[in-house]
């Protein structure tokens, strides 16, 4: 039941958690990737983590991955019940309770394959132990404790904590004193070695690494509080065989199906609708659907930054930026037409350049990303991209060489290979060609100022419509009609045959200020943009309810600069 339960959840409901971790690592099969987790303790475990991530590019292979670690820990849990339990208890609602918390702590984006199996393998090395004879136990764990430490990390706090339970649940109590101080003294001795002989790393590091942050959040708390009630296992036994019938009988089915339900009632309660729905936005924007993202956002607006940020970018790519802006929600106003370059929005932010054929800002934040998140999917291929357009094909290659090191981008690193080795290739890739076109002939001085990069590229390259659109798209979330009809002049000359919805709508409302239009290099308003007017102002002027009208005309209407330019004084209105 609660297999199927996660599987479902996985499937339908939560699959953005397998882009976003797969897209936050990149395992690469080289000595090389393998050498950087090799300087440091918890490393292994890392790279083992990142090595099973590479399933979360397949949603139904990441559903049936993830799901199949809280039944692996039920059979880890029941195997140590068995040896622990005098009664021989397998303690199935104990089990059951740890597998809904692994459950529950895995809808977490925070929650990384290898905190699961680091946990896991704690589980298992304590099982291992157990096995043995009681006389080579002790001996066992010491001998074994540097290489688990090196293997695992911060994790090996875990399995010292498990072991020191166990020593107070199962060992004779004239033995229980000594066995703890060993333990300590034992541990101790590891880190001290590893600390100031082998790895000089900071203590706290060596205390932390691979563990999830330690702060006061949900996922902090319901992770740190589930390694606790795993380190009371040992304990647990003998208060399962006062407590629990393990007969399977109606109250046995009863008390788990109750315990599942109870998981996906809070799982359902954490959910995080937007964020999932930032995530498959984000999905789509990355495969360049960008039909797909549009009718997603009109279907169901974002109230996101980052989902306008996609919308708005969808519809550049696609040169409908003046013609659709108003189709989607703007409440961030300008914000959402580029992003910040700060390390939070630093693997979106260079798509807005690339967007427009700023090669260079975009390159240059791709590398930041580069440095400060290490190996990503995304950042490589747009370092690819960039480099190529920019004629540094030396360069290029050795992100291509990286990528056809892994196992789901191999094929994408081909494509660009080719196009390396034969640079005329380059022009029957109908993206690079439509880039480097959109190109500034002119270098400048990029800044944090988006508006004064953008006119400084139209300046090097007056016949770059995105940049164009983009300075336009400024203006009108700025409301400054004004400014816009100044620019339609140019249009022509640009290779305009029309002109663009939105640039219509400031057109008349310009006209309708009572201002002299000023010449428009030959191109006119269309006659439906002039009907949609009048009927725009009927409804402004004669209905109080406009803004919660459901009639299509009138929704119809909702999707202009005009409401856009007016909602303010129609929301007062009601």
């Amino acid at each position: 039941m609660l297999y199927a339960a996660s599987v479902v959840y996985y499937l339908f409901f939560g699959s953005g958690l397998f882009f976003y971790q797969e897209n936050r690592s990149l395992f690469i099969f080289t000595y090389d990737y393998l050498q950087h987790f090799l300087s440091k303790p918890g490393g292994l475990l890392v790279y083992m983590g990142n090595f099973l991530t590479q399933g979360y590019y397949y949603n139904v292979i990441g559903a049936l991955l993830i799901s199949s670690f809280p039944v692996i820990l039920i059979s880890l849990l029941m195997k140590n019940f068995r040896l622990l339990s005098k009664s021989n208890s397998r303690g199935m609602h104990f089990s059951i309770i740890a597998a809904c918390g692994l459950f529950f702590l895995q809808t977490f984006y925070d929650h990384f394959i290898y905190h699961s199996v680091g946990l896991l393998l704690g589980l298992l090395w304590m099982y291992a132990l157990m096995s043995l004879k009681k006389k080579y136990q002790l001996i066992s764990f010491f001998v074994l404790f540097p290489a688990v430490y090196y293997f695992a990390g911060a994790f090996s706090l875990f399995y010292v904590g498990l072991y020191f339970s166990f020593i107070l649940a199962a060992s004779p109590k004239p033995q229980r004193l000594p066995g703890l101080i060993l333990l300590f003294v034992n541990s101790l001795a590891v880190f001290i070695v590893f600390k100031e002989f082998v790895f000089l790393q900071p203590g706290d590091k060596l205390l932390s690494f691979p563990l999830p942050v330690l702060k006061f959040s949900v996922f902090s708390i319901s992770f740190y509080s589930f390694c606790l009630y795993l380190i009371f296992v040992p304990h647990l036994p003998e208060i399962n065989s006062m407590v629990v019938s393990e007969k399977r009988n109606i109250k046995h089915v009863t008390s788990v199906s109750v315990i599942c339900l109870v998981t996906i009632f809070f799982i359902t309660l954490k959910f995080d609708k937007e964020q999932e729905d930032i995530m498959q936005i984000e999905k789509m924007g990355f495969q360049q659907k960008w039909d797909a993202v549009i009718e997603h956002i009109e279907k169901s607006p974002s109230a996101n930054l980052t989902g306008q940020y996609y919308y708005n970018l969808a519809l550049s790519e696609k040169g409908l930026l003046c013609d659709k802006l108003f189709f989607g929600s703007q409440d961030f106003k300008e914000k959402s037409l580029s992003l910040p370059h700060f390390s939070e929005y630093i693997n979106r932010a260079y798509y807005f350049y690339y967007c427009i054929g700023l090669s260079k800002a975009a390159n240059y934040l791709a590398f930041e990303s580069m440095v400060i998140n290490g190996y990503q999917p995304e950042n490589l291929k747009m370092l690819v991209k960039t480099e190529i357009i920019r004629g540094n094909l030396k360069i290029a290659e050795r992100f291509v060489h990286l990528l056809k090191q892994t196992l789901n981008y191999r094929n994408w690193a081909l494509k660009y290979e080719k196009i390396i080795r034969d640079p005329s290739a380059m022009y029957s890739d109908s993206e690079l060609v439509e880039k480097m076109e959109l190109t500034p002939g002119n270098d400048f001085f990029i800044t944090t100022d988006d508006n004064y990069n953008m006119n400084a590229m139209l300046w090097g390259n007056p016949n770059n419509p995105k940049a164009f659109e983009y300075i336009i798209a400024r203006m009108l979330l700025e409301k400054d009609f004004k400014a816009v009809v100044y620019q339609v002049k140019k249009m022509k000359g640009m290779g305009y045959n029309y002109i663009p919805r939105h640039i219509e709508e400031a057109i008349l409302l310009y006209m309708h200020e009572g201002l002299e239009l000023p010449y428009l290099g030959e191109l006119t308003v269309s006659n439906k943009t002039l009907k949609d007017f009048e009927n725009f102002q009927s409804a402004f002027l004669s209905d109080t309810n406009f803004i919660l009208s459901e009639d299509d005309t009138k929704n119809e209407l909702k999707n202009t600069f005009w409401y856009y330019f007016y909602k303010k004084e129609i929301k007062d209105l009601n």
